[in-house]
């Protein structure tokens, strides 16, 4: 898949958003088999033309994570060894958090003069670490990003959930140093008005998929101060009679698959 130059709600390409929800999903899926495990390998049916190079983690958090688990991974092109793709999944109690959050703005030191961010996605991002593919050499996410950006990598950012909140984090951070786009499937509010507009500055190219009932895109919401990043383009699972109608149906990144598989004009 080919970086785009921009990024607006009408102009997303449906085959590459298919495709980075798809890389999401094996994220998900390496989980799953096995959630304890911090060195899943990809799932059989992972692209043959592209390879997991790095594993990432994430560090306890408070209300997302209680103990180190594996959160995604980072991934080369075999083809054009320039393209580099850094996938987030979500978790699985998002809809707890909606609940029982109190939500807060912190300053996002990453990037200069970038506004303020939400405390529990900061601190998750903060916590993040790239390991090798068999759980050696643990580096901050910051320094692994770094030298990928400083390599010259094209690079792709993708996200669900809590993962579209970190890929929107990242995205940022990477956008000041290289190329980048970012792909984000029911990514909640990041950060206040001033991230936003410093976030949408720097990625061009930002594609954010939200499905119009999904509560998650909405929240935190205006009233704490939390903007969404960019216009975003809606789906919309109330036009599926086989997708479920509640909450955890409206947002699982298995309704945003078969929605981007099965479009309706």
């Amino acid at each position: 898949m080919s970086s785009s130059s921009a990024g607006t709600a009408t102009d997303i390409n449906w085959t590459e958003a298919l495709f980075w929800c798809n890389m999401v999903n094996w994220a998900y899926e390496m989980y799953d088999a096995c959630p304890s495990n911090l060195t899943p390998k990809p799932p059989a049916d992972f692209p043959v033309d592209w390879e997991i190079e790095s594993l990432l983690i994430v560090h306890p958090v408070v209300v997302f994570f209680t103990e180190t688990k594996f959160i995604g991974y980072i991934a080369r092109s075999k083809t054009d060894p320039t393209l580099v793709a850094i996938i987030f999944r979500g978790t699985k109690t998002e809809l707890e958090w909606v609940l029982d959050a109190e939500f807060g703005l912190v300053n996002f030191c990453e990037v200069p003069n970038a506004g303020e961010t939400e405390v529990g996605f900061t601190e998750c991002y903060r916590s993040l670490y790239g390991t090798n593919t068999d759980g050696s050499n643990e580096t901050p996410f910051a320094d692994v990003l770094a030298q990928l950006t400083s390599s010259g990598a094209r690079v792709t950012i993708a996200g669900h959930s809590l993962g579209g909140a970190l890929a929107i984090l990242a995205g940022i951070c990477s956008a000041n140093s290289t190329q980048t786009e970012v792909f984000t499937y029911a990514a909640p509010m990041a950060g206040d008005s001033a991230f936003s507009a410093a976030y949408c500055q720097s990625v061009s190219a930002n594609y954010r998929v939200y499905n119009e009932p999904d509560i998650v895109p909405k929240l935190p919401g205006e009233l704490f101060g939390f903007v969404q990043e960019g216009p975003g383009t809606p789906l919309n699972s109330l036009d599926y009679p086989t997708i479920g109608h509640s909450l955890k149906d409206y947002h699982s990144i298995s309704t945003y698959l078969y929605m981007l598989e099965h479009p309706i004009s």
